[in-house]
């Protein structure tokens, strides 16, 4: 298969990064990247209501190659800090997520907290979907398959987050390193539908 026409442009110079991340860990096969109109949903459950951070969030997932029409932020008026209520939603939204699709978490008292970081976490469900976010009980109503902790240092290597040099001192964890981490796996998810596949990708990439 062809790879995609060069660009100099941000957003294709980190997808085209990404295919090269992609590429090396299934033994140097080269794939594209998804149709943008085919991609994986990038679901966004947040506290920030329409103010800047959710926006932040948002830009970070398209910074990463996600098409802005595979976003879906409209859930974001949950009430700060309240993990029932995000827990609430994340089920919700997992009954209409197809598998592939990825649901990112950024309601928690402790994000942005350095003691809070073996806390973040990847999920697989038993219906192939992923979730990204904080391991502070939101996910325990969903049939959870596979566990993975987030690879600050997988992420460094990969230059895949924002902000400080240090991802475990990000002052956004939202924007820094759930949206990156959710912008990839969705990635991942649109190149193949194998979940062993999937697995060896993440932890490739960004989970251990």
């Amino acid at each position: 298969m062809n790879s995609p026409s060069p660009s100099h442009s941000p957003q294709a110079q980190i997808s085209a990064e990404l295919q090269g991340f992609i590429a090396k860990a299934i033994n140097k096969e080269r794939i594209r990247l998804s149709d943008p109109s085919n991609h994986p949903s990038v679901i966004l459950i947040t506290d920030f209501n329409e103010g800047l951070p959710q926006s932040e969030c948002r830009g970070s997932i398209i910074r990463y190659g996600v098409p802005s029409g595979a976003i879906d932020d409209q859930v974001n008026t949950v009430a700060a800090f309240d993990i029932p209520n995000a827990a609430f939603h994340l089920h919700q939204r997992s009954q209409t997520a197809l598998a592939g699709d990825v649901i990112i978490d950024v309601v928690d008292p402790g994000v942005g907290n350095e003691e809070e970081n073996d806390r973040r976490a990847i999920a697989r469900t038993s219906d192939g979907i992923y979730l990204v976010g904080p391991n502070n009980g939101a996910f325990d109503a969903l049939d959870i398959t596979d566990f993975w902790e987030i690879d600050f240092e997988a992420l460094k290597s990969h230059g895949i987050y924002e902000g400080q040099e240090d991802a475990r001192h990000a002052t956004f964890h939202g924007r820094d390193v759930f949206s990156p981490v959710g912008a990839i796996i969705s990635h991942i998810t649109a190149a193949t539908d194998d979940p062993d596949l999937q697995a060896q990708l993440i932890e490739e990439l960004v989970a251990k």
